[in-house]
């Protein structure tokens, strides 16, 4: 279990980042409203919920509905949905993460808030808060949709 968590605190610490989340970021002008329900996750019974969503920030649960430790970090990215079906990044301003991990208990639920004032979230369309978590050496993701309307 140590070098598990020594090679993701050597992995977070390496992740590539920009400069800091300014304060100072123009409101979105947009209504936002939550998505679906559905759960997204790469990995089985490891997942998010959308708690409560406004216009400069999302609120989530992690759920951990397994018997393995979790670990997530800080990073996050949101996304827009194109007309292809494919996801593409609307982050238009540096943004940078601690990198700290962590743990999502077996069982465990625990919430997170999320600022959106760093991406583009301007257009009408389904958009995705995706993050990454890890078990086992490996990395998974799991995201949320809400949708952005007038």
């Amino acid at each position: 279990m140590k070098k598990i968590l020594v090679f993701l605190l050597v992995a977070l610490l390496c992740l590539p980042s920009c400069a800091g989340i300014g304060d100072d970021l123009p409101e979105t002008e947009k209504a936002v409203i939550s998505g679906d329900e559905e759960i997204h996750t790469d990995f089985d019974g490891v997942y998010l919920t959308l708690d409560s969503v406004g216009e400069t920030s999302l609120s989530v649960t992690w759920h951990n509905d397994t018997d393995l430790e979790i670990l997530f970090g800080e990073g996050y990215s949101v996304e827009i949905l194109l007309f292809d079906g494919t996801w593409n990044p609307v982050l238009k301003d540096s943004i940078a993460f601690d990198a700290i991990a962590m743990l999502l208990p077996p069982d465990g639920e625990i919430e997170k808030g999320y600022s959106l004032k760093p991406f583009d979230i301007s257009e009408k369309g389904t958009y995705r808060l995706l993050c990454e978590f890890w078990h086992g050496g490996n990395t998974y993701n799991t995201w949320v949709e809400f949708d952005v309307v007038e």
